[in-house]
């Protein structure tokens, strides 16, 4: 009898069970940031999101995508929007709106979208048969490889372009 150990899966379960529950939650979660009328609940919910992300990267053997989620998103993402709202006096004691005019549109929209995407789904071949084992060493090796040779001139872009929105937030910050 194989354990789950000797055939290197995380699972103990089919890891389709965990796909579901992860999925089921991320939705349900996502739907909460947009229908949560205290914005800070919003915001939590926002980082649940962020997390059940995360575990679906596990799931699908992306180890290193899981990690920069939760360090990235959950971790700085929800801070840093979490302090925008604390620290915001705009907001305080007024009543927000809720609906606009562009509600009735929005709405039809996304309704439109979840039929073009259910139909994609319906009609897709989502079978899935992995050449290789996937290992966590190769997934890095493999986007470290690709951030260092081949997408070199981007990466060095969105870090220069990240400094210069740090030096211009600090810029900001130290006018006040």
């Amino acid at each position: 009898m194989e354990t789950a150990v000797q055939n290197n899966h995380l699972f103990f379960v089919d890891p389709r069970f965990y796909f579901w529950i992860l999925s089921f939650a991320l939705i349900v979660s996502a739907i909460g940031v947009v229908l949560m009328r205290n914005i800070v609940h919003s915001a939590l919910s926002l980082c649940l999101s962020f997390i059940c992300t995360a575990g679906v990267f596990v799931v699908l053997g992306a180890e290193f995508l899981a990690a920069a989620e939760v360090l990235i998103y959950a971790g700085a993402v929800t801070i840093l929007i979490l302090f925008a709202i604390m620290l915001s006096q705009r907001i305080i004691g007024r009543d927000m709106i809720y609906r606009n005019r562009q509600s009735i549109w929005a709405m039809l929209v996304s309704i439109a979208m979840a039929l073009i995407l259910i139909g994609i789904y319906a009609t897709g071949d989502w079978s899935y048969k992995p050449t290789t084992e996937p290992s966590m060493a190769n997934n890095v090796r493999m986007i470290g490889r690709s951030l260092m040779i081949t997408y070199t001139l981007a990466f060095w872009v969105a870090s220069l372009m990240l400094t210069i929105a740090m030096i211009g937030s600090l810029f900001l910050a130290k006018k006040d």
